[in-house]
């Protein structure tokens, strides 16, 4: 988990019928994410990760061409969504 003295601000860009709005950063903390991470031994890049709003673990690991990407070949991997699909996703959101 990172700590909170990693987080200095938030910046929001939006935009708005393709004018662009920029609100620059403040000293104020608007919001900090508390994640944690926790990796499944024995279970490859599997990995548990607790976020807010969700009562249980979200599993994130690798899968197909991440897992070659990455020469994980072994049987430890199970074919589970990669982090970066999650950062896709939540970016095209």
């Amino acid at each position: 988990m990172v700590g909170d003295e990693a987080f200095t601000g938030l910046m929001i860009v939006h935009c708005t019928e393709c004018e662009w709005e920029r609100h620059d950063m403040s000293d104020e903390i608007v919001y900090v994410s508390k994640v944690m991470v926790d990796r499944v031994k024995g279970k490859g890049k599997l990995k548990r990760v607790f976020v807010p709003g969700d009562d249980g673990p979200v599993l994130m690991g690798v899968h197909s061409e991440v897992a070659e990407f990455y020469g994980e070949t072994d049987d430890s991997n199970e074919p589970c969504a990669a982090t970066l699909d999650y950062v896709v996703g939540a970016a095209a959101g």
